[in-house]
């Protein structure tokens, strides 16, 4: 009966310890899951910052079409009236934008 008791403790022993491992095979799942779970919430905000960015490209981008559409009508108004665009004053300073050995000078703009 010795043997049969040492026998039936050892099934006691690998049972608990399959019970055991499959609670430790649940928890490493849960934290793969959780894991897994935070970097969806990661993807997730870039893909609505990514979206938001497209969003602001293209209103800029129709921004600048708008701008060169006015621009052209401007010229054309203003070569058939006879007139010319006073190009004198420059917007910008190019001296001042030439580099030197420290980097650029900082652009000076003048509304002239």
């Amino acid at each position: 009966m010795n043997i049969l008791t040492g026998i039936s403790n050892n099934l006691e022993d690998m049972s608990n310890f399959g019970r055991n491992r499959s609670l430790q095979e649940i928890d490493e799942m849960a934290a793969k899951i959780n894991e897994h779970d935070t970097r969806v919430h990661q993807m997730n905000i870039s893909q609505e910052t990514l979206n938001r960015r497209f969003l602001e490209l293209t209103e800029l981008k129709y921004v600048l079409r708008e701008s060169a559409v006015f621009f052209q009508q401007v010229a054309r108004q203003d070569n058939t009236a006879g007139g010319s665009i006073e190009t004198e004053s420059p917007l910008i300073d190019t001296e001042a934008a030439k580099p030197t050995g420290e980097g650029f000078h900082a652009v000076q703009t003048t509304l002239g």
